[in-house]
């Protein structure tokens, strides 16, 4: 299995166990909170510094880490997300585009790639994304992406209401354009 990325393919769609992906072993929950909150600190250190929700996926799809903000942004209890696919939240219309960045991710043909916009599950309802995506090498045998998350939503929607405004087009020569 080794990091999901064999023969010149990533393993994004297939969600086989990956060996790190269950360990077997849960530390204690104070082990567990520092260690979470470490973790946490270096992923945000390898995205800039970033405010934004983060996660970091197996190259199997399946949620490695979620932060707090990111849960929120979702409206999903973090445990609830431990091992689950990534590519449940996503609209499938916007599945393909993803994949094939992930794809260019894993395979080394990009490093740190701004990617979207994405149809994201927000609860019962649909917002749009862009996300940072960072290929990290966790160990020898293991590849994993970082991702932070930025809620587009608002600008789409006032993207739309200018449009709609406008029958589907700016005047040449109006105070709209500027």
């Amino acid at each position: 299995r080794g990091n999901g990325f064999e023969n010149g393919q990533a393993n994004l769609l297939h969600s086989g166990s990956e060996s790190a992906e269950s360990s077997g072993t849960e530390p204690s929950g104070i082990e567990a909170n520092s260690a979470e909150a470490a973790l946490e600190k270096q992923y945000r250190e390898q995205l800039g510094n970033t405010h934004e929700p983060i996660f970091a996926l197996y190259a199997s799809g399946k949620f490695k880490y979620t932060s707090d903000n990111f849960c929120e942004l979702v409206k999903k209890d973090c445990d609830s997300l431990n091992g689950k696919l990534f590519y449940n939240f996503i609209n499938s219309k916007d599945l393909p585009n993803l994949i094939s960045a992930l794809t260019e991710i894993l395979s080394g043909k990009a490093e740190k790639h701004v990617i979207g916009p994405f149809r994201m599950l927000q609860g019962k309802q649909e917002i749009v994304v862009m996300f940072t995506a960072l290929p990290i090498k966790e160990s020898k045998d293991e590849e994993n992406i970082i991702f932070s998350v930025k809620d587009i939503t608002e600008q789409v929607e006032d993207l739309d209401h200018i449009d709609n405004s406008t029958g589907g087009t700016v005047p040449e020569n109006s105070e709209e354009r500027l």
